[in-house]
């Protein structure tokens, strides 16, 4: 009962998230025919207030500067992640596997 339960909700989210994709097909709109916020409220605005767009310093639209970026945060993320997972899931155990601490309370094995 429990495993029928559990797909069911699966295949509800999945459908809940799909639904709304395919209406977007269905009718015929493209995913290029919407405009950003840049483009939309952003500029009109800062044309209404007399200073027009202008490009931005540093334009990751180009080349590979943003695969870069985001190659360098998911570097630094992973980094953080393996150390600070070391501490929690190998240094804090001993090998009767409870956890002790010292004065300061940080783990010790």
């Amino acid at each position: 009962m429990k495993k029928i339960l559990t797909a069911a909700v699966i295949a509800l989210i999945v459908v809940a998230a799909l639904t709304p994709t395919v209406l977007q097909f269905m009718q015929g709109d493209s995913p290029g025919d919407y405009m950003g916020i840049d483009a939309t409220i952003m500029e009109a605005r800062a044309e209404e207030a007399g200073r027009p767009a202008r490009d931005p310093l540093i334009n990751t639209d180009q080349g590979d500067l943003l695969l870069f970026v985001f190659m360098i945060g998911g570097l630094g993320s992973g980094i953080a992640l393996g150390y600070f997972g070391r501490i929690l899931l190998v240094e804090g155990r001993s090998t009767t596997g409870q956890t002790r601490r010292s004065a300061d309370g940080r783990a010790t094995p």
